[in-house]
């Protein structure tokens, strides 16, 4: 007789693993400005290149929010969100916002370190508020691709 697996997966309980792979799938990013603490404005849609084609970003005056544009996707990938939350920070650079605070999966803040440092080392230096690398973090930065710091100097 075969166990009835719905009833089990039902009956697990919830760990933080399970959250954290919600909120990076279906969750939003969101950017703000931590240096102006002007309530977000209207919203409108940015058309920058530099994004995934599986998210929108929107910008609402002191923030940018990324979301996926089809929830269900089955086609978006971490790698999608990786390159769109890299856009969002270079947006912010160019907007010339010198400090950032981040909310959303706790991956988005990985992302986010790792891109400021190449900013940095061409020369536009932005803030991560709220956020101490971890040893993983320094290990992924040192190996970092030359294609990935090749991407980001291009959309500066």
């Amino acid at each position: 007789m075969m166990p009835d697996l719905t009833q089990q997966a039902m009956n697990r309980p919830v760990t933080r693993e399970d959250v954290c792979y919600l909120l990076e799938r279906y969750g939003a990013y969101v950017l703000y400005n931590a240096s102006d603490l002007t309530p977000a404005s209207k919203a409108e849609i940015l058309n920058l290149a530099e994004i995934s084609k599986h998210f929108i970003v929107t910008d609402c005056g002191s923030s940018l929010v990324a979301s996926p544009k089809q929830l269900f996707s089955h086609e978006r990938t971490m790698s999608d969100a990786d390159q769109t939350i890299c856009a969002m920070l270079v947006e912010a650079s160019r907007r010339g916002w010198d400090k950032v605070q981040y909310v959303g999966p706790p991956r988005g803040n990985r992302v986010l370190w790792t891109a400021s440092q190449i900013l940095e080392e061409q020369g536009k230096k932005i803030e991560l508020v709220d956020y101490q690398p971890t040893v993983q973090d320094l290990k992924r930065y040192t190996n970092m691709t030359d294609l990935l710091r090749s991407q980001i100097k291009l959309q500066m």
